[in-house]
């Protein structure tokens, strides 16, 4: 049983790196609106490849390819897709904000959340926002184990969201998106900090960069 389970956990982090590694092939080599339309393709053959292996051992890895599939790509027609941010970096953008304790910290697209819980164990109120239900859950399920009371999950598009009671702002989004929330961010209270990694504010000049 133990062998069985470490044979499907090998075969499953062979999976996700595959996935990885060909899609940031294909998207380097086709628009963005070419890599939507893949990324449909791809999900509509999953869905017909479950019902394909309905009565098949290799059910659930396909099962786990199309929740997987449909977790990181399909915010892409929101935002972004999610791209995980090096927990080295997470505490390098904390420290570059200046958080403090009781501050107001927003995570826009906060994927598993740990932005906000690394925040919140510094004191901070911290907020996630994230599209996706499937790790709007694993946030929560992550929050609730950390007992934290000042951390918490919005499930919904940040695009719709109010977060104008910000004191820090921090986002890890492609720079077409960063630049559709550019004249959100000009509305922040005096003070408030931005942290962008990854990709610059064009209209916003930066106080520090590293």
């Amino acid at each position: 049983c133990v062998q069985g389970k470490a044979c499907w956990c090998s075969q499953k982090r062979r999976v996700i790196r595959g996935v990885f590694c060909f899609s940031t092939l294909l998207s380097s080599m086709l628009s963005r609106f070419e890599f939507k339309l893949c990324v449909v393709v791809l999900v509509l053959s999953l869905v017909g490849s479950l019902f394909y292996h309905m009565n098949k051992p290799s059910f659930w890895l396909v099962a786990f390819l199309l929740v997987f599939v449909s977790s990181v790509y399909l915010p892409e027609f929101t935002g972004s897709r999610w791209l995980p941010t090096d927990k080295k970096y997470v505490k390098k953008m904390l420290a570059l904000a200046h958080v403090k304790a009781r501050e107001r910290i927003y995570d826009l697209g906060s994927g598993d959340g740990r932005i906000i819980i690394e925040a919140a164990k510094r004191g901070a109120h911290a907020t996630g926002i994230e599209i996706d239900p499937l790790k709007c859950i694993i946030t929560w399920l992550r929050i609730k184990k950390n007992g934290l009371r000042n951390a918490r999950i919005r499930c919904g598009n940040f695009f719709n969201a109010d977060f104008t009671d910000a004191d820090v702002v921090l986002v890890y989004l492609l720079p077409e998106t960063v630049h559709k929330l550019e004249p959100t961010f000009k509305k922040l209270k005096k003070g408030s900090r931005i942290v962008s990694y990854g990709f610059q504010c064009k209209s916003l000049k930066p106080i520090k960069s590293l």
